[in-house]
């Protein structure tokens, strides 16, 4: 399918290129101690993702994620592992409160988390040569969709969707194209954002 995308394109004379970066969001939550570490990264939305490291192998570590009343959502023991990462779909979570706790050689280590809300960025570029770069941020997970038409007769000269890791640049090259004026749409999660370029 991607290489299909790209053969229309090109022979609709419109060269694309994407650059996505990390879905993580961010650190949320962190936990340092002699015998291990544990990291809470939001990756997109309520999804996030633990990173443990046990320094002590030999020893078993217990860790349960909690709501913010105590309720439990998930609980499991690790054992002989030394890295442990896995992620989590919390988006049944009421509110944006959470807890991780961790027992490790018969002590009890909590963190009380806050999910972050992001909302959706898109900047639209016009760069030299008749080129466009579309930036979008804080699209975690985001489905983007792109539409150019031409300014003067409306036809449509492109569609494009693709789902937004969190952060990426896509660019698109009309040298090619046979119009003067062309108007762009970006949707993402329900927001429009419209942008009207001539192109040289």
């Amino acid at each position: 399918m991607k290489t299909l995308l790209i053969q229309v394109l090109i022979s609709l004379g419109i060269m694309f290129q994407a650059v996505a970066y990390s879905d993580y969001a961010g650190l949320l939550s962190s936990i340092e101690e002699n015998t291990f570490t544990m990291k809470v990264y939001q990756r997109q939305g309520k999804m996030i993702a633990v990173h443990l490291k046990n320094k002590t192998s030999s020893e078993k570590i217990s860790i349960k994620i909690l709501d913010a009343k105590n309720n439990l959502l998930h609980s499991e023991y690790i054992a002989g592992s030394k890295i442990y990462v896995k992620k989590f779909d919390l988006s049944s979570l009421k509110g944006q409160s959470f807890k991780v706790s961790i027992k490790h050689a018969g002590v009890k280590y909590q963190s009380d988390v806050e999910i972050k809300e992001f909302t959706p960025q898109i900047k639209i570029y016009e760069r030299p040569q008749n080129i466009v770069a579309i930036q979008t941020e804080k699209t975690y997970s985001e489905q983007i969709t792109v539409h150019v038409t031409d300014a003067n007769s409306g036809s449509e000269i492109i569609r494009k969707q693709w789902v937004s890791p969190g952060k990426s640049v896509s660019k698109f090259d009309f040298s090619k194209i046979d119009t003067e004026i062309i108007n762009i749409k970006v949707v993402v999660n329900g927001e429009v954002f419209n942008e009207k370029i001539k192109l040289l």
